[in-house]
Order: structure tokens, then sequence, then C-alpha cells
């Protein structure tokens, strides 16, 4: 394959990127109901990284293809000019946060998962530790290696490779680091999870039913586009599967639903009489308990009560 035909790809490549991401990011930012939930701001993040790497990919392609038609791909430039360019920055700060990014949601999962009651009281300040973090770490990596290259002049391809001299090779290095690092670390986290939810399977769940909304979500938006004719008949379909899919009535039966289910049909057709017999007899079990036979007849006064009538025993 020649060298304009991976370029062209490569722009292929990052319009499927940048239109897919933008309208999961779209889905997620035009309602504010999940702009509060804290699993799909994670997904969000994640759709803005994949943006910048999509963008990187164009504006690197746009680049080398003028490069390639203007007979220029042998020529150098001082290594400063490469650090400096729009692309260049994206895919420095894309590199570490594909692989961070994955590991914040998954550090999420297993907290969800162990201590479910403090991750639903957990506050903004949660979400917010959770966001800054591996954005901090990739800002701090990106800053650092334009420093360390503003005043290099020492000659590297014109095309600006990242692992060819565009980039600081140490920095970029440990940018390759977080990036595959933190993706085995995520799929160790969720091997641990997988362990840990056979016992409490109610977690995952939880967890599962959230992306499933969110699946349902960027249906249903995608649908709206759509003439009245189609987008009805679509969204009830999904509607429809949602209900299906749906857990069983007795998967979170608890002990009075299953009596109730195990009562047998002739209770309701005399539920009063059966529990006013039922309900007597206990009366008059406590009243023999708490109540003393008064010694003789009570006097009915403006403050007293009428005396009780005298009952059998029933036990």
């Amino acid at each position: 394959m020649s060298f304009a035909a991976n370029m062209y790809l490569y722009l292929a490549e990052g319009v499927v990127i940048c239109v897919t991401n933008l309208t999961l990011l779209w889905c997620i930012l035009s309602d504010a109901r999940n702009r509060k939930r804290r699993e799909f701001l994670l997904v969000a993040a994640q759709s803005v990284t994949d943006i910048f790497y999509g963008v990187a990919f164009m504006l690197i392609a746009n680049l080398r293809l003028g490069l390639f038609y203007e007979n220029k791909l042998t020529l150098t430039v001082p290594t400063s000019q490469c650090a400096f360019i729009p692309a260049l920055w994206l895919h420095n700060m894309a590199t570490p946060l594909l692989g961070l990014l994955p590991f914040t949601t998954s550090i999420n999962f297993l907290v969800c998962s162990v201590a479910p009651l403090w991750y639903m009281r957990a506050t903004h300040l949660y979400t917010f530790f959770l966001l800054s973090a591996p954005v901090t770490i990739a800002m701090s990596l990106t800053s650092l290696n334009a420093l360390i290259l503003i005043d290099n002049e020492s000659p590297t391809a014109i095309i600006c490779i990242a692992a060819n001299g565009a980039a600081h090779h140490i920095v970029y290095h440990i940018m390759l680091f977080f990036r595959i690092i933190a993706n085995l670390a995520s799929a160790v986290i969720y091997f641990i999870i997988i362990l840990y939810l056979k016992k409490t399977m109610i977690n995952f769940m939880i967890y599962m039913i959230r992306y499933r909304e969110l699946r349902n979500i960027i249906l249903l938006k995608i649908i709206a586009c759509l003439p009245k004719k189609w987008a009805i008949p679509l969204s009830m379909k999904i509607r429809s599967a949602n209900e299906q899919s749906n857990a069983p009535k007795g998967t979170f039966a608890t002990r009075s639903s299953i009596q109730t289910d195990r009562i047998p049909s002739s209770f309701d057709q005399q539920p009063r009489k059966s529990l006013g017999r039922r309900s007597s007899s206990i009366v008059n079990f406590n009243k023999s308990r708490i109540l003393p036979k008064a010694a003789g007849p009570v006097s009915a006064g403006p403050l007293h009560l009428p005396p009780l009538p005298q009952r059998t025993q029933n036990f």
C-alpha cells in the first residue's frame, strides 16, 4: 500500500472516530439527567479522548499528504517545530489518556462493586477526582515534553513522527507506559471484580443497568432525528425490547412477596373473614395476659369507658 493510501486511511479513521464519539457525547451531554450520572461522565471523558485522537489523525494525515504531493517527505526540520504543531499536542494528550481513563473506569467499577452504599452516597468531589487525576497526568506529560523540546534545534523528519524524535524519547515512553500498563491493570481489576461478583451479583446488575440505559438513550436520540413514520415504530420496538430484557420477578423476590404468591386463591374470596378470626384470637390472647379481670362492675361515668364484654378465652 502506498504512502498516500495510508494517509487517506488515517483520514477515514479519524472521521469515523470523530463522528461516532461526537454522537455519543451529544447523547450524554444534551440531557441534564445524564450529566449528573458518574458512569456517563466517565464515558463522555473517554469520548473526548477518542475525539482528540481522531482529530490528531486527520491533522497528521493532512500535513503528510501535503508534503507528499510537494515531494518534501525527505526534508528535515528542527525538533522544536514538530513539538508545537497542534496534531502532536493532541496526540500526546490522548496517548496516556487512552490507558488512564479505562483504568479509572475500572477503579470506579471496583468501588461500586465492593462498597455500593458508599458509592451511592459519594459526592461530586469523588467524580471530580476520578476525572481530574488522569487529565492532570496527561497535561503534565504533554507540557513537560514541550518544555524539554522548546529550544531543541536538532533535525528530525518533517513528517513529525513522535516515536522518531518529534517527542522526547523518555517522556514519550512514559506516555506509552501509562497507555499499555494501565490497560493491562484494568484487565486485572475487571478479573478481580468478576471473581468478587460471583458472591454479590446484584452490584454487577445495578452497574450494567446504567450502561443499558446509556445504550437506549443513544438509540432513542438517533431515532428521534428520523422521520416520524420510522421513528415511532423503532422507538416503540426499543422500549418493548427493553421491557422484555428486564429481570424476572423471582430474581428480586423478598420473603413477603414469596409468601403472598403461595397464598391459595380461596383466600382472595374471603379475606376479611379469615383475617377477622385470626385477629380476634390474638386480641383475646393478649388481653388475658395484659388486662386483669375486674373485681366488680365498672361504673359507666363521663370519665369511664363502657365495660368490656366477657368473652371466652380461645387458646
